[in-house]
Formats: C-alpha cells, structure tokens, sequence
C-alpha cells in the first residue's frame, strides 16, 4: 500500500493496525478534527497573534521556570534540548509530534474533549522526505541547520 492509496477513511482500529503494518516505516500524527494542514502551535491561533515574537517570549518564560519541573536543565545555549523540552511539557513551539505507530496517531484522532466531528491521521515517509530533501541527508539533532533552527527560536528579532 502506498501513501495515495492510504487516504481514506479508516472505520475501525483493524483499519489502522492494516495501516500501520503497511506502512511499517512512517510516522502519524493525529488530530481531534479535520484541520486540513500541519501547523506547530506556536503558528496556530489565538497563540499566533497574541503577542508579537511570542515564540521567544514562551520560550523565555519556559526557560525560567523549567527547573521547577525538572531535576536538570540543559545548558542556557543547547536550544534543540530547550525546545524538545518544551515541548514535552505543552509548551508552544514549532516542533510537530510525530509517532512511529499507526496506533498512537489515531489514539490523538479519537481521544480528548467529546468527539462530535472526525479526526484526521496524517502519515510520512521520513526517509523519503529526507531523500528529497536539500543535500539529500538526514539532519540530526545536533546538525548545524537544526541548531541554527532551535536557535531562532530563542532569538529575540
């Protein structure tokens, strides 16, 4: 099964083990509702517009306060650790979750405030995007264009 032929509703969860033994090496993503495009938080509203670089102040407030949640912190400048961190505890960032099985993207599908609408799963080919990707490489977390990246993020403009 390709990825084209994956779009579809998926009636029960025998449909989503099928998908993810299909697609053993993707990852999914699952929302509540139909949003139709992957955003990070830190883009969706009301977060978006509420104040100006509110990315940076987030992060900031975050940075702070994290020690209160966490025995040990990264250091001040590893702002990849900073964001995963954040991440991790709600905070809005411009990272997306991803998941390796079917199942857990479609637990976010399904689960949460009372489900009066569809959910969506979306599925990726993580080696494929990277193979189309510049330079056709893997970037890893301590590659210089993902710390440049983390590191915007706590750059105030």
């Amino acid at each position: 099964m390709t990825a084209k032929e994956a779009n579809g509703e998926l009636q029960s969860v025998n449909d989503a083990v099928d998908l993810g033994t299909k697609l053993r090496h993707f990852w999914f993503r699952g929302h509540r509702k139909l949003v139709g495009e992957l955003l990070p938080s830190a883009q969706r509203e009301p977060f978006f517009s509420a104040r100006e670089n509110i990315e940076f102040w987030a992060g900031q407030r975050f940075r702070l306060r994290a020690p209160a949640y966490v025995t040990e912190v990264p250091k001040w400048d590893d702002h990849v650790s900073w964001l995963f961190l954040a991440q991790h505890y709600g905070v809005q960032t411009r990272l997306l979750d991803w998941a390796q099985n079917a199942l857990v993207g479609l637990c976010f599908a399904v689960t949460g405030e009372e489900q009066t609408e569809d959910g969506e799963i979306w599925c990726m080919d993580p080696a494929a995007l990277n193979w189309h990707s510049a330079n056709c490489h893997i970037c890893f977390p301590d590659s210089l264009a993902v710390r440049s990246l983390a590191e915007s993020a706590f750059l105030d403009p």
